[in-house]
């Protein structure tokens, strides 16, 4: 990844369309781009390998709108982030698919679990990127907004008797394991900046 990132900058560079000065930033953000994508690759390629296409589709956009603004675990390199985005994914669909008895209780506890968790804890402090007020409170904001739209849908599929109300719940389930993650990942200090602006 890097060396195609490197070498798109110095296309850029070359053709004008960056500055020299900004080379590092863009490749940074290129590689980036690249990591995205081939996660978002494997996840629908398992997805449509396992005739799992919508828990794929549902699992990326609610990791991009939810956890994209509650925070969490950030591996520290692609190859980590690689594994526990994969990982974390297989691990729903393997649940969903061993839970059939009672799978309405456990939807409702996911769901109540990540509620709280989103409400007290997001956004999960990062010690790569510092959040202002104002980003922190409109983070908090969207992440409890849009856990409360997922949690709502997954429990009106959830009384009509569908199992992808389950699906939803998992995944809401696992951003919220994930951003215990992220907490003790970044110790003591990520714990003391939630408490600090509460």
């Amino acid at each position: 990844m890097e060396t195609v990132s490197e070498m798109l900058v110095k296309k850029m560079t070359d053709r004008g369309v960056i500055v020299p000065e900004k080379r590092e930033v863009y490749k940074t953000g290129i590689m980036l781009l690249l990591a995205d994508m081939i996660n978002f690759a494997l996840v629908l390629l398992i997805g449509i390998l396992c005739g799992a296409l919508y828990e794929s589709a549902l699992y990326l956009l609610m990791m991009w709108t939810v956890r994209r603004f509650s925070g969490g675990y950030h591996a520290k390199t692609y190859g980590r982030c690689r594994a526990v985005t994969v990982g974390t994914y297989i691990l729903v669909l393997i649940s969903e698919n061993l839970i059939s008895d009672n799978f309405a209780v456990i939807a409702l506890v996911c769901n109540a679990f990540a509620i709280v968790t989103v409400f007290v804890f997001s956004p999960v402090r990062h010690p790569n990127r510092e959040l202002t007020e104002k980003e922190r409170k409109a983070n908090r904001l969207f992440a409890v907004l849009a856990t409360l739209f997922f949690s709502a849908a997954s429990t009106i599929l959830t009384v009509l008797d569908r199992k992808e109300g389950l699906a939803i719940s998992l995944i809401l389930l696992a951003i919220a394991v994930l951003m215990y993650a992220g907490m003790l990942a970044n110790g003591k200090e990520g714990k003391r900046h939630v408490k600090d602006h509460r």
